[in-house]
């Protein structure tokens, strides 16, 4: 199971309940050492479990490529479960955000991990 966005809020709760479940999480976050800090946090109660943390910047296609490649390399297999949970946002009001800002947003938050997976 790969998380984007792992490293902290839904995301790190997404993990710990995969764990806690059994499954093998991949912790994926841009932030790696907030990634190493969930994966810190996960149970490894169950044989088998092989957890993982990654950097990972959901908007860039060669970065997800990588994670992908990671993951079938460890695992031998790709990942049967992705929730994306990375999300950013621009303090600013629609119409005043400079247009590089709205277009992160965007990238971050729609442009999915499932998309590439």
């Amino acid at each position: 199971m790969i998380a984007s966005g792992g490293g902290s809020g839904i995301g790190r709760a997404v993990c710990q309940r995969f764990a806690s479940e059994g499954a093998s999480v991949i912790v994926a976050d841009r932030n790696e050492e907030s990634a190493n800090q969930t994966l810190e946090l996960l149970s490894r109660d169950l044989k088998g479990q092989q957890h993982m943390a990654l950097g990972v910047d959901v908007s860039s296609k060669d970065s997800v490529e990588k994670l992908v490649t990671s993951v079938q390399r460890r695992y031998f297999q790709p990942p049967s479960v992705c929730v994306n949970a990375a999300g950013i946002t621009q303090d600013e009001f629609l119409l005043k955000m400079e247009e590089e800002d709205f277009d992160k947003v965007i990238e971050v938050n729609l442009k999915v991990l499932q998309s590439r997976v």
